[in-house]
């Protein structure tokens, strides 16, 4: 499962790197310095997901905080250059965030019962 929460921050990445990438390129030629800071808030979100992605498959609880970090710079920089599609796009890691919480909770309270089993049997 959290293959799949991988999976899904990488389609996040893809799509936001892609925007990102688009709005800078357009601010750079157009000389609009609104659009060039929004694609640079952009890339600093999707290289957060990325890492928050990474991390989901060796430190959970990190990845969780990163998820959560990661929606705020989205949302903030959705506020602050007036972006809503980049507000939008912050909902993303908070989900993910809870799925990865769902994933491994439901893990370490099975280990934990099969423990208190194991240990009630003997």
């Amino acid at each position: 499962m959290k293959f799949v929460v991988l999976m899904l921050s990488l389609l996040v990445v893809c799509v936001c790197g892609w925007q990102a990438l688009m709005l800078a390129s357009y601010g750079a030629v157009n000389q609009i310095p609104q659009l060039e800071g929004d694609g640079g808030a952009g890339f600093v979100f999707a290289l957060l997901c990325l890492i928050s992605g990474i991390f989901t498959l060796v430190r959970w609880k990190v990845s969780m905080v990163l998820f959560v970090l990661s929606a705020a710079e989205g949302m903030f920089s959705g506020w602050v250059f007036s972006d809503v599609q980049m507000a939008e796009w912050a909902a993303a890691p908070l989900l993910l965030a809870a799925l990865t919480y769902v994933i491994f909770r439901n893990r370490t309270t099975g280990a934990q019962l099969h423990t208190a089993v194991q240990s009630s049997r003997r």
